[in-house]
């Protein structure tokens, strides 16, 4: 299961400009989309949604930092 859980982070990091996919997640995972994210709360004490917002914001202010990429495009992605 760790391997699963593995693959979807891996899935989540290479996505994180675009949309993720939960019946990506859900086959990445080999569980319901209710399951992983039951799980994945239990595991590691925050929701999927949340994770994946946090992910998201801290891509958009190591860009902000380490490029040279307007606010409104880094905003954008």
């Amino acid at each position: 299961m760790l391997e699963e859980f593995n693959l979807v982070l891996d899935y989540v990091e290479d996505n994180l400009t675009g949309e993720i996919d939960m019946k990506k997640i859900s086959q990445l995972s080999k569980l319901s989309t209710y399951n992983f994210q039951k799980i994945f709360s239990v595991l590691t004490g925050v929701s999927f949604g949340d994770y994946v917002r946090r992910r998201k914001l801290s891509r958009s202010l190591f860009d902000l930092c380490e490029t040279d990429e307007s606010i409104i495009y880094i905003a954008g992605k």
